[in-house]
């Protein structure tokens, strides 16, 4: 039976391959006069493969043989299409040959002749027999390399497309007469070297002026004129090298076209700026200009193009202002929004910027820009600003921050990057590099300078503030708002559904911060207040500002000046140098008449803090025209130690805004005119005492008209407060105050304006106090005596001493003893008076005396000097006469000087003057006179008497010629040459009569000629190469004056190499045949709709919007995860996390993804609809019904459904625990865990608690049947498997694997989409500092990783709390903690199931044969799997195996982008057996973060038997010894944090548990291994 079913298959599929390949050929089947009419069409055109065929029999099966798909197309009965190549030189189509086709449409001809009105035709190689309508006969022509005779070519009127691309074998003058109803024409060079020279275009046979919309695509020489052409939508013309300059004349008549783009790779030509700037009027909308233009003497005017919106200009460092290097613009047009100069030449940022103030899109770069940006730019409406590749110095302006995208990189920048920038660093670094802040190293940590508040205005909320970022989907609030951004980094806007005085979570994504703000600012309010060392005062609260500037804090009359604030804390030092007073404070505190401890005194400049003191904190609005506060007293207990917190007890209902908040009792002191609790009532008043005058409290107090009594101010006293209190208020006890006059009057024994100090006599003296003779003080009886006395009681009289200049001593710093009036001079003065000058040495050395008048020594005749100190050494005398009396003598040396007239030691003979030139004795400079001879000595090459004259380089000139010693040169004769006539003349070659041709110069001394410039030869006759070389890699024509280029080289001066363009991946032609190739760089430049290196790519036929990539091997968008539709304009929604209801239903909250497209929303959770929906971007809030258990979530809009498998999980406040606990123990049914009692253990207290785990087997006793029995139990032994990363535990034969396998990613119906192998493939790092802790990591792909924590629970147990449930793990376990980072999903719809493997084995024979006989206790594998369901939190599963047992416990639980939220359990059946449990954890659509929570435990079954020797031992009680091991995983979507990795090339073991023949026990592991 299986035979004939085979067979009967294979033959329905031949059968139906046979039908569709002849549907194939017959929807390929022409009839045969088309046939036979395009075997003649081929013959014509030199392909004679293919016979007339004259009947309808010959021709059945012959239908499709020319409908090959490339040469020619077919379609139904006839040919659509045809494409022909030729290599003959006489191939010239006519129009004519294609009229026969009858449903002809497109033609493409490569390498043939095309005669001038090939197409011409008015019908259009239209068939004349086919008649029917929708018939427009052909509507694209095509011609590769074009060879055409030198005539015109006239366009058919009714071609809409023609493509011409000429090649580089050819030249051409080529005329295109008329465009006719064209409206595609492309004349395009493919070589972009060579070919067309110039294109004009004529009139004779075009249809000028029509109104058909057409655009052009050229590559030549010139500038074609266009005049008369209308209606054309875009001209674009590649210029090629040394372009002709004087066609831009054409450009005056572009009037009337819309784009422009005219772009050439030879900048170095330049053209003259009056071609594009003067003429006529012009309507283009968008203007490219990339070619080089000519400086200019004045700026340029935009004032001929009204109508432009994009201008690009690329040139040449050549374009720049003459005079003064400014901006070459005086204008732009008003309508333009992008404006791009780059490669030019100006330095003055501040006129460019003048210029385009109203410009949305400004690109400067690479423009050579110096100096320093203007303070203030005026870019009001910019957005986007690009600066980079310049010259700019200094620092970043703060009114940067206005703009939404600037590049600022590869300047000079210095100093600080501005907080607007730097808190955003992360995702704009690389608009910043290559340039020199000081602040770059702190670019990607959090800027701590973010200051948002909030308003609300016309039913809209404004986020406002400092440093708010430049992207509006970057700032997600908590409830949600759709922010849209109006100032960047200042104000964003969203519309406000919420309460007025709403409180919002703010997250700024980039910096990962959250902030606070209030919709409508409120009074702030203080919950505490600590003081610290240095009076730093912290206060906590809630409602006050981030930006430290809005607020004023007032301790009692002092400032505490703001060090930082954030909306729930402020930091402040109170400061005792600023005193609050009205003119200077915000708020001025009026001091109320309570009891204060102390109010801010001062001791030796100390501050003195107490309790009750005064307190004013205001908080101003953004704008300033608000301020709300916070009027309270603190205490500031000076006996509590530094740092102590006070609680501040809130007063009722803010005491009103009418009172004082006392907050240690949180009782209200009122304002004057209110009262109750709260100060909320209006109270009556009483009037206060007056003056004389009838001024209340004498204008020196304020009334409480409560109490009808005077609080006065400070230093006035009295019911009425007209008294003046005394400086100290009781006179200190030892007089009393007159408060008329505010002054103490003391007692006798007292003194001091508060009479605190003790009064104390002075000296007396025949019974006087100061013997009458001075005046005493009495703070501290010493006298100060008057100008005729001294002594302490001034009893003895001042005696006076010597008057000079009339002062004392001569004044100065002389000392005058007014006892005995004796003066002690100062410094050089001496005499009873000090009016003497003392000499430098006071008996001038014994030789001589001292004028004490001018303090200098006179000296005897044999002595000098200040001191007379130094002998007088006499100098030669001549004729009696000291130096001959003509010179001067230096008695110190005994040395004479003589006058200008003598000479000799002694001056005694007379100076020989030598001869002079030039006003100089011997020509000055380097010549010597001998003034005893009067000759002159010259030096270098100088000669003569008096050294004028100039020796030549040979004295005699070599004998063939005479020394001009004028100016020192040979005059040689005509025979001979050099300096020293020493060579002989050698001539030159001649040519046309001429030396050097008459185009160089001659050296005679090699008979060589130097050619002029552009000239070459050895007589100069030839004409020079513009590289004289040619590079090496040729040889230089002078004839032409042209290089012969070796086969591999090219270029003028063979200076290039002559490099292949890549041959096409799919026909093995150069550039795919849809592009030219430029051989000086190898590169294709593609035709239309192409891309590739080889041009073999297509290009997308729509925007893919940023949501995508254009995959460029199809041609069409490849969407991101979170796109789809062919453009990617559809989004595709995701959750990652659920906020649920109780299972009595309510409000729930989605977390996710839902872009801010929502048509046709709908949100079910297990097929119950939640209604009341509000929906954002990142959640979704809805009403759920009742229900209970876990349900399916279904989230529908845009076309697109999300469906997450068991999602949802109504709150359940009664979970069941396992076994109920087997009685041993207390369910905590919030979760559904037990709480073991001492004596048992395991998941449902099932299993008596083992002993402690040693590294030897421990010998406990177990009964059985009346019987007790001491059973040795074997300890378990844990290995970490590098390479795999897996946990094997081995227990006597038995060895347990607990690993991670793979990471699965599932699209919404659960199908595999794709699965990263996890096995084999980890890097370990090992933290030195513990021994417990081990890190394994690996890559996902690119952008993603894995990374795992394996930790040994040592000492004790180790309690911890997992998405709000509290959890415990026994001493030996295992936790471990899974990341898996920045996860790329292939579809937003898509979710990760991350696989455990839990597996039992055997272990190989070896180290067992060494061990007791152990098989009374082999049982076969066994798995358990019935405890996974999806309702309960927490899941089991189980593998027992030779009385041991493998237990594994899953929580339901997920923390998903910080948020706790439902995932479900699942067995992969496809992987399991009885020996293998493989569960798949399905975790959500984590952005940001996962979190999960598995754990195990390895049993050992009560039926275990120590010993086997009784072979029917058994026991039926378990017996359990646990090693729990506990895995969170976490999933987090941000970029990795970096490990340290160390890479082992050989598999080894790290032991947690000390364990005997380590490298024996792990070669005898069979860990069991997934393919």
């Amino acid at each position: 039976m299986k035979y004939y079913i085979n067979n009967l298959f294979l033959i329905l599929v031949l059968t139906i391959t046979l039908f569709l390949s002849l549907f194939i050929e017959i929807s390929n089947a022409i009839i045969r006069e088309e046939y036979n009419y395009a075997v003649t069409f081929l013959g014509y055109h030199g392909n004679n493969s293919y016979p007339k065929i004259d009947t309808d029999d010959d021709y059945v099966g012959k239908e499709s043989i020319l409908c090959d798909q490339v040469s020619i197309v077919c379609y139904g009965d006839y040919i659509t299409e045809i494409n022909l190549k030729t290599n003959s030189n006489d191939m010239y189509p006519v129009y004519q040959d294609f009229t026969g086709f009858f449903n002809l449409s497109s033609i493409t001809l490569d390498n043939f002749f095309v005669i001038p009105d090939f197409f011409s035709l008015d019908t259009n190689f239209r068939n004349p027999y086919n008649t029917f309508e929708g018939y427009k006969g052909v509507t694209s022509v095509t011609i590769f390399n074009i060879r055409s005779p030198l005539s015109p070519i006239v366009i058919s009127p009714y071609l809409p497309s023609v493509n011409i691309y000429f090649s580089t074998t050819y030249n051409y003058q080529q005329n295109i007469d008329g465009f006719g109803k064209a409206t595609s024409v492309i004349l395009v060079d493919k070589s972009s070297v060579g070919g067309l020279q110039s294109i004009s275009y004529g009139r004779s046979g075009g249809a000028v002026g029509t109104s058909f919309e057409r655009s052009f695509e050229l590559f030549s020489k010139n500038l074609p004129d266009l005049t008369g052409y209308t209606n054309v939508s875009k001209f674009k013309l590649d210029l090629q090298n040394q372009y002709d300059v004087l066609s831009f004349d054409n450009f005056k008549g572009y009037t009337g076209i819309d784009d422009i783009e005219i772009t050439t790779r030879d900048l170095f030509t330049t053209t003259v700026q009056n071609y594009f700037f003067q003429g006529d009027t012009k309507t283009v909308k968008k203007l490219k200009l990339k070619i080089g233009i000519q400086r200019i003497t004045q700026q340029l005017s935009w004032e001929k193009y009204p109508l432009l919106t994009d201008i690009e200009l690329i040139t040449s460092r050549e374009f720049f202002l003459i005079t003064t290097n400014s901006f070459q613009f005086i204008n732009v047009p008003p309508l333009v929004s992008n404006f791009k100069l780059s490669g030019s030449n100006f330095i003055d940022i501040q006129a460019a910027f003048s210029v385009l103030t109203n410009v949305t899109n400004i690109d400067l770069s690479d423009n050579l820009i110096t100096g320093h940006l203007p303070d203030n730019h005026n870019l009001s409406l910019t957005t986007n600003l690009n600066l980079s590749n310049n010259n700019i110095t200094g620092s970043i302006p703060q009114s940067y921050c206005q703009i939404k995208n600037i590049n600022f990189s590869n300047n000079n920048f210095t100093g600080l990057i501005p907080n607007c920038f730097i808190c955003y660093m992360k995702s704009i670094e690389n608009n910043f590099l290559g340039n020199f802040f000081t602040n770059k190293d702190s670019t990607n940590s959090y800027c701590g300078a973010i200051e948002p508040s909030m308003r609300l205005d016309n039913g809209r909320i404004y986020l406002e503030g400092k440093n708010l970022g430049f992207d509006a989907s970057k700032i997600q609030t908590t409830p949600y708002l759709a922010w849209q951004m109006e100032i960047p980094s200042i104000r964003f806007s969203a519309v406000n559904t919420y309460p007025i005085y709403q409180l919002f979570d703010i997250y700024f994504q980039i910096p990962t911060v959250t902030l606070k703000a209030r919709a409508t600012q409120i009074n702030p309010s203080i919950t505490s207040a600590t003081v610290y060392p240095n009076y730093t005062v912290v206060f906590e609260g809630s409602d006050f500002s981030y930006d430290k500037s809005l607020i004023s804090i007032n301790v009692s009359t002092y400032y505490c000046n703001i060090i930082s604030a954030t909306f729930t804390r402020i930091e402040c030092i109170i400061s005792n140098e600023i005193e609050v007073t009205s003119s200077n404070s915000e708020i001025l505190i009026i001091d109320n008449p309570i009891l204060t401890t102390n109010v801010m005194a001062t001791t030796d400049n100390t501050l003195v803090l107490g309790i009750n003191m005064k307190t004013y904190i205001a908080v101003k609005n953004l704008a300033g025209w608000q301020t709300l506060g916070a009027h309270i007293t603190i205490d500031y207990d000076p006996n509590l130690p530094d740092g102590t917190l006070t609680t501040i007890i809130q007063c009722q209902n803010d005491c009103s805004g009418h009172g004082l908040c006392i907050s240690s009792t949180g009782l209200c002191y009122c304002d004057p005119g209110f009262g109750n609790s709260d100060c909320s009532t209006v109270v009556p008043t009483l009037s206060c005492p007056t003056n004389d005058t009838n001024l209340i409290c004498s204008g020196l107090g304020t009334c409480n008209p409560n109490s009808g009594e005077c609080a006065c101010n400070t230093n006035s006293v009295g019911l009425n407060c007209a008294g003046t209190q005394c400086p100290v208020s009781d006179c200190s006890g030892h007089g009393y105050c007159d408060t008329t006059k505010g002054r103490c009057n003391c007692d006798s024994s007292h003194q001091g304006l508060g009479c605190e100090m003790d009064l104390i006599s002075c000296p007396t003296s025949n019974k006087a106090i100061c013997s009458g003779s001075g005046t005493c003080n009495n703070q501290t009886g010493v006298c100060t005596c008057n100008q005729s006395s001294q002594g302490f009681d001034c009893s003895l009289a001042l005696v006076s001493c010597p008057i000079y200049n009339s002062l004392p001593c001569n004044g100065g710093s002389n000392v005058c003893n007014n006892q005995t009036g004796v003066c002690t001079c100062s410094g050089n003065r001496i005499g009873s008076d000090c009016s003497e000058i003392s000499c430098p040495i006071s008996d001038c050395s014994g030789h001589g005396y001292c004028d004490t008048g001018v303090g200098k020594c006179n000296c005897d005749s044999s002595h000098q000097g200040l001191g007379c100190e130094m002998d007088l050494i006499s100098c030669p005398t001549s004729n009696k006469a000291i130096c001959s009396g003509s010179g001067t003598c230096n008695n110190q040396t005994g040395v004479c000087t003589c006058n200008q007239s003598s000479q000799g030691f002694d001056c005694s003979l007379a100076l020989v003057s030598c001869p002079i030139y030039n006003s100089l004795p011997c020509n000055g400079g380097s010549n010597v006179c001998n003034n005893q001879t009067g000759v002159c000595t010259c030096s270098g090459n100088r000669i003569g008497s008096d050294c004028s004259e100039i020796s030549c380089p040979i004295s005699d000139c070599s004998g063939h010629g005479y020394c001009d010693t004028g100016v020192g040169k040979c005059n040689c004769d005509s025979s001979h040459q050099g300096l020293g006539c020493e060579m002989d003349l050698v001539s030159c070659p001649t040519s046309n009569k001429a030396i050097c041709g008459g185009s160089g110069t001659c050296n005679n001394q090699t008979g060589i000629c130097t050619c002029s410039s552009g000239r070459a030869g050895n007589d100069c006759s030839g004409i020079a190469c513009q590289v004289s070389d040619c590079s090496g890699h040729g040889y230089c024509d002078t004839t032409v004056g042209q290089c012969k280029c070796d086969s591999s080289h090219q270029g003028i001066g063979c200076e290039l190499n002559y490099i292949a363009c890549p041959i096409g991946s799919k026909n093995s032609m150069e550039c795919s045949g849809l592009g030219s190739c430029n051989n000086q760089t190898g590169l294709c430049s593609c035709n239309l709709g192409t891309t590739y290196l080889d041009c073999s790519g297509i290009l997308c036929s729509v925007n893919c919007l940023n949501n995508g990539v254009c995959n460029n091997d199809i041609g069409k968008c490849k969407c991101t995860a979170n796109w789809k539709s062919d453009n990617c304009s559809t989004p595709i929604h995701y959750l990652s996390s659920i906020d649920p209801c109780t299972t009595k239903g309510g409000q729930i909250t989605i977390y996710g993804w839902f872009s801010t497209q929502h048509i046709g929303l709908t949100v079910t959770i297990g097929g119950i609809e939640c209604t009341n929906q509000v929906v954002g971007e990142n959640t979704i809030v809805c009403d759920l019904a009742a229900g209970t258990g876990t349900k399916d979530v279904n989230i529908t809009q845009n076309g697109s459904s999300f469906i997450g498998k068991n999602k949802f999980q109504y709150i359940s406040t009664v979970f069941k625990c396992p076994k109920d606990c087997s009685g041993h123990g207390t369910c905590d049914s919030s979760i559904g865990v037990c709480t073991c009692n001492s004596e048992y253990s395991g998941f449902d207290c099932s299993s008596p608690r083992p002993p402690t785990v040693s590294s030897s087997p421990s010998t406990t006793s177990t009964t059985t049947g009346g019987e007790t029995k001491n059973q040795e139990i074997p300890v378990s032994k844990t290995e970490i498997n590098i390479e795999t990363g897996a946990a094997a535990i081995s227990n006597q034969d038995v060895n347990y694997e607990i690993s991670i396998i793979s990471l699965v990613e599932l699209d919404y119906n659960g199908a595999i989409v794709k699965t990263n192998d996890l096995k084999k493939k980890w890097d370990i790092t090992i933290d030195p500092s513990t021994t417990n802790i081990y890190q394994f990591s690996q890559p996902i792909d690119q952008v993603s990783n894995i990374t795992y924590i394996i930790e040994e629970v040592v000492g004790s147990s180790k309690k911890y709390t997992f998405a709000g449930m509290n959890l415990e793990i026994d001493q030996g376990g295992l936790k471990i903690s899974v990341s898996i980072k920045n996860y790329q999903y292939e579809s937003a719809l898509n979710t990760l199931q991350l696989r455990f493997l839990s597996s039992a084995g055997e272990v190989s024979d070896g180290e067992e044969e060494e061990e007791e006989d152990n098989h009374c206790n082999e049982h076969e594998a066994e798995s358990d799997t019935s405890n996974i369901d999806p309702n309960l939190t927490l899941n089991y599963i189980s593998i027992s195996k030779n009385s041991k047992i493998l237990s594994g416990r899953f929580i339901n639980k997920v923390v998903s982008d910080g948020r706790p939220t439902f995932m479900s359990s699942e067995i992969v059946k496809d992987l399991s057996s009885s020996s293998t449990i493989v569960v798949g954890l399905n975790l959500p659509h984590c952005l940001d973060e996962c979190f999960i929570d598995p754990d195990f435990s390895v049993l050992v079954s009560p039926s275990f038997e120590s010993s086997c020797s009784d072979g029917n031992s058994k026991s039926n009680k378990k017996w359990v010894i646990p090693v729990a091991v506990v895995v969170p995983v976490v999933c987090v979507s941000l970029i990795a944090i970096g490990a340290i990795l160390i890479y082992r090339k050989h598999r080894y073991s790290i032991r947690l548990f000390t364990m005997k023949k380590s490298f024996a026990v792990k070669q005898r592991f069979k860990l069991r291994s997934f393919k």
